[in-house]
């Protein structure tokens, strides 16, 4: 399944910033990518 950054954020109960922040840090893998 794929989600949005918000839907993520929301099912995890953190901020979309605190997200992006532990993908900064390299703790998110994605499994895969689109092209958007």
């Amino acid at each position: 399944m794929v989600y949005t950054v918000k839907k993520l954020a929301d099912i995890a109960g953190i901020s979309v910033r605190t997200l992006h922040y532990y993908d900064e840090l390299g703790l998110l893998k994605p499994k895969s990518r689109t092209a958007s």
